[in-house]
């Protein structure tokens, strides 16, 4: 009986954890199709890229007043991994708006053709960054 019980509780384990690869993957499927095709109304992709995002919380420094420098490197790190894109920091709080604000460029394989986009990511000093926007 206790075998069953064993058993039992490394299926709903195995199926728990399958079911969530499977949403990541789904995720990243949705991500990369509305960057891809430069969706005017990016939700899937906004969703995505703020989950990663929300977790990392500014550490201002005398060399980083902003405090997100090594979190824009962790957050194109994730979604290198998790999404199977080709990710680079193309500058990091140089655009200066306000909150200033950083350019992440993406390249993804839509067909077997690289299609480069470029994210904007907000990088406030006083809290989490979020997606601006994306263009090419």
């Amino acid at each position: 009986m206790k075998l069953i019980y064993l058993l039992t509780g490394v299926l709903i384990c195995c199926c728990s954890f399958s079911n969530c690869d499977k949403e990541e993957n789904f995720t990243c499927v949705e991500f990369k199709d509305e960057v891809a095709t430069l969706d005017s109304d990016p939700i899937q992709a906004t969703n995505y890229v703020n989950a990663l995002l929300s977790p990392l919380f500014p550490y201002p420094t005398f060399e980083d007043p902003t405090g997100h420098e090594a979190n824009l490197i962790l957050f194109a790190e994730k979604l290198e991994q998790h999404c199977n894109v080709d990710v680079t920091i193309e500058c990091y709080g140089c655009i200066e708006t306000f909150p200033v604000q950083s350019h992440v460029l993406v390249k993804i394989d839509s067909a077997g053709v690289i299609v480069n986009r470029t994210l904007d990511i907000r990088t406030p000093a006083d809290t989490v960054m979020t997606l601006q926007g994306i263009h090419q």
